[in-house]
């Protein structure tokens, strides 16, 4: 097989927060775009940060949170309520341990 046939553009994929909790708590799933593939250093940037520093994980999920059109949505200085950030940060991460499982051999 080709590396070729393996690469292709990223496309961005519509993210919903449908936990319950937070569901009743601001009256609507809140939603975000991420894209399906990252270039490897926002992998690298990820596994990096010790598990612990759950700002620096925060600061780089906010990067890749995108509105419909790909356009970063929040802003350097933007703070989320503590909850939202907390899965947005969970969900991020999910989605990019799926990326790479999605393209490792089995």
């Amino acid at each position: 097989m080709k590396l070729s046939a393996l690469a292709k553009k990223p496309q961005l994929q519509k993210i919903t927060i449908d936990d319950e909790g937070i569901v009743e708590k601001y009256g609507e799933a809140p939603e975000f775009y991420i894209y399906d593939r990252y270039e490897m250093d926002i992998y690298m940037r990820l596994m990096n940060t010790e598990e612990n520093d759950f700002h620096k994980m925060s600061q780089v999920c906010k990067e890749l949170v995108m509105d419909e059109k790909g356009k970063t949505m929040l802003e350097k200085d933007d703070i989320l309520p503590g909850d939202i950030s907390v899965k947005v940060v969970e969900t991020v991460i999910q989605h990019l341990g799926n990326a790479v499982s999605q393209t490792l051999a089995a």
